[in-house]
C-alpha cells in the first residue's frame, strides 16, 4: 500500500510542492491504504526530494552536490536515503530514455507509444516535467543523427536545426551537449568490429573525446551504447538471413532497431554485408572447402560484395576458431598428448636402432606410451570422424627415423627444383590421407610424424646449401619476428599486395630469395590459416 500511497504523492507534487487542496486529496488516500501519519509524512519527504533532484538535472546537467546538500537538510532525508533516491533518479532517466527512443519516427513519438511512455513514467517514479524534457531531448537526438554527414554538422544542417531547438524548447547548452554525443557515437562506430575496440584505435579515440571535450563517463557510456547497438542489430540480421538475402519480415525490426538504438545506414549496411559473407565461409567451412575450391568463390563473392579483404580475412578466422572451439575443444589436451606419444615414440625407434635401449627400459617406454595414448579422450561426433580418416596415420605412420625418399633425393641431387618441390607436396598429401583433398590445413600437419618432416627438411637443406628447405624458411620467420606478411613477402610468396601465382614461383638456386622453396598451393590461405607457422612450430618443439 506505501507503492500506492507513493504515486499518489507523485502525482500531486507541483513545483516540489503539495498545495493545501491536494493534501486534503492525500489525507483520504492515507487513510484507505492503512498508513501511519509518520510514514505517510516521511514518503511525502522522499518524493518531494526526488522531485528536486529530477528539477537540478534538467539540461543534462549532474546536480551540484551542495545544492543537493542543502535540499537533503531543509527536508530531513536520511543521506543514505538521499543517495539511493538520486541513483533511482538516474536509472529511471536512462531506462525512460532508452523507452523514449522506441517511440520517436519522423520527429514525434508515435501514438501507439504514448500509453507505453506514461505507464514506464509512472514506474520510474519520473515527474512529468522531467519525462516532457527527456522526450524532447531525444526527438533532437533523432534529427542530429539525420544530418550527421561524415563525422560533423555542416553549417547548412546547423540552419536547419535550429527552429526544431526552438519547437522544443531546449537550451542551447543542452542542444550542443546532444551534437557532441551524437558527432562522438558516430565516429566511434568506425572503430568498433564485433564488440570491441582494439588497442591500436583506441589511442585515437581517446584523442577525439579530447577534441569533442566530452567528459570520460559520457564517452564511456555512448561506447557500451554503440557496441550493444551492433550486438542487437548483428544478432537480428543472422536471425532473418536466408540465402544471402535478409527476409522481408526481418525488415521493419532492422529498420526499428536502426532508428532507435542510433546505428548509421553505413554501420548497417557493413554489417549485413558481413554476416551474408560469413554465412558463406561457414557453409564451406562445414563442406570442408575453406580451404579448396571455396577458397575462389568466396574471393569472388567478397567483390561481389565490396567487402574489405582484411574484413574478409578476420572473419574467415573468426568462424575457423568458432568451428574448431565447437568441434574440437579437447584439441589442445589431444595435440599436447600426441606431442608427448611421438617424443618418447622417437626415443624408443632412437635407441632400439642403437640397440643401446634394455628390455626393461623397453618396457617401461611402451607403458608411458599406453598411459599418454590420446585415443582415450572423449570427441564431438564431427571431431571423432576427422581424426578417423587419419587413424592409420598411427598404425602405418611414425615412420622410423631416417625414412627414404629416394625419388624426392634424385630430384633434389640433379637440381630439379621444380619437379622436387612437386613431389615434396605429393608426399606430404600421401602421409596425411589428403590425396582426394588436394589440400593441407595446419591440423594435418599435427598429425605428420616428425621424421617425415625432419628427413624432408634435411634433404633441402643439404642440396641447396641452406637456401632452401623449412629450415631456412624458420630462419627468416624468426627474422622478421613471426610477421606473417612480412615473411610472405621476404620468401617471395607475396609480392605488389597480391599473392604471386604458381607460374611466378621461381625454381632457381641462384635467383630464388632464401625459403622461397619448398612452397604450396593456396598459399595465401597456407600462411593466414596457420600452416606455415605449423611446421616451424612441429620441428622446433620436436629438437630431441
Amino acid at each position: 500500500m506505501e507503492e500506492r500511497y507513493r504515486q499518489k504523492v507523485r502525482t500531486y507534487i507541483k513545483n516540489g510542492q503539495i498545495t493545501a487542496r491536494t493534501r486534503a486529496i492525500l489525507q483520504k488516500e492515507l487513510i484507505e491504504c492503512g498508513l501511519s501519519k509518520e510514514r505517510a509524512r516521511a514518503i511525502e519527504v522522499e518524493e518531494t526530494y526526488r522531485w528536486e533532484v529530477q528539477r537540478y538535472r534538467r539540461d543534462g546537467q549532474t546536480p551540484d552536490r551542495d545544492i543537493l546538500e542543502s535540499i537533503r537538510n531543509t527536508f530531513s532525508v536520511l543521506k543514505s536515503r538521499a543517495q539511493r533516491i538520486e541513483e533511482e533518479v538516474i536509472k529511471a532517466e536512462k531506462s525512460y530514455r532508452q523507452e523514449a527512443r522506441k517511440y520517436i519516427r519522423n520527429g514525434q513519438v508515435l501514438a501507439t507509444g504514448q500509453d507505453a511512455l506514461q505507464e514506464a513514467r509512472v514506474i520510474r517514479g519520473l515527474f512529468q516535467e522531467r519525462a516532457q524534457e527527456i522526450e524532447a531531448e531525444e526527438l533532437y537526438r533523432q534529427e542530429v543523427r539525420k544530418y550527421i554527414s561524415d563525422g560533423q554538422i555542416s553549417e547548412t544542417e546547423q540552419d536547419k536545426l535550429e527552429p526544431v531547438q526552438n519547437d522544443l524548447g531546449l537550451s542551447e547548452t543542452r542542444v550542443r551537449e546532444i551534437e557532441t554525443e551524437e558527432l562522438y557515437r558516430r565516429k566511434v562506430e568506425r572503430f568498433i568490429r564485433n564488440g570491441q575496440v582494439s588497442e591500436a584505435k583506441r589511442v585515437e579515440i581517446e584523442r577525439i573525446r579530447i577534441n569533442l571535450r566530452l567528459s570520460l563517463e559520457n564517452a564511456q557510456e555512448i561506447e557500451a551504447e554503440v557496441i550493444e547497438a551492433e550486438t542487437i542489430y548483428r544478432r537480428e540480421v543472422r536471425n532473418y538471413l536466408k540465402d544471402g538475402q535478409v527476409l522481408a519480415m526481418g525488415r521493419t525490426i532492422l529498420q526499428n532497431i536502426r532508428i532507435s538504438r542510433g546505428v548509421s545506414s553505413w554501420k548497417t549496411q557493413k554489417i549485413e554485408t558481413e554476416e551474408i559473407y560469413r554465412q558463406d565461409v561457414q557453409k564451406y567451412i562445414r563442406n570442408r572447402l575453406i580451404f579448396a575450391t571455396g577458397q575462389f568463390i568466396l574471393d569472388d563473392k567478397r567483390k561481389k560484395l565490396n567487402l574489405l579483404e582484411q574484413d574478409a580475412n578476420e572473419i574467415e578466422l573468426e568462424e575457423l576458431k568458432a568451428y574448431n572451439d565447437r568441434v574440437f575443444p579437447q584439441w589442445d589436451e589431444y595435440q599436447q598428448r600426441w606431442q608427448k606419444y611421438d617424443r618418447i615414440r622417437a626415443t624408443t625407434i632412437r635407441q632400439e636402432k642403437r640397440s643401446n635401449l634394455s628390455s626393461r627400459a623397453k618396457q617401461e617406454l611402451e607403458t608411458v606410451l599406453a598411459i599418454i595414448q590420446p585415443d582415450e579422450i572423449q570427441f564431438h561426433p564431427e571431431e571423432k570422424d576427422w581424426l578417423e580418416e587419419r587413424s592409420w596415420i598411427r598404425d602405418k605412420a611414425w615412420l622410423e627415423e631416417g625414412a627414404e625418399f629416394p625419388r624426392l633425393q634424385r630430384l633434389l641431387e640433379a637440381e630439379d627444383w621444380e619437379e622436387a618441390n612437386r613431389e615434396t607436396f605429393s608426399k606430404l598429401l600421401e602421409i596425411a590421407g589428403r590425396q582426394e583433398q588436394g589440400y593441407l590445413t595446419a591440423r594435418d600437419i599435427e598429425f605428420l610424424p616428425i621424421a617425415t618432416l625432419r628427413r624432408i627438411d634435411d634433404l633441402w637443406d643439404k642440396n641447396s646449401g641452406g637456401h632452401f628447405g623449412f629450415t631456412a624458411q624458420r630462419k627468416v620467420w624468426e627474422m622478421v619476428d613471426k610477421d606473417i606478411q612480412i615473411f610472405s613477402d621476404r620468401v617471395g610468396w607475396y609480392k605488389n599486395n597480391s599473392w604471386v601465382s604458381d607460374d611466378l614461383i621461381i625454381f632457381s638456386l641462384t635467383i630464388a630469395p632464401k625459403g622461397h622453396l619448398p612452397v604450396v598451393p593456396h598459399r595465401g590461405w597456407w600462411c593466414f590459416t596457420g600452416g606455415i607457422r605449423a611446421i616451424i612450430q612441429k620441428l622446433t618443439s620436436y629438437s630431441i
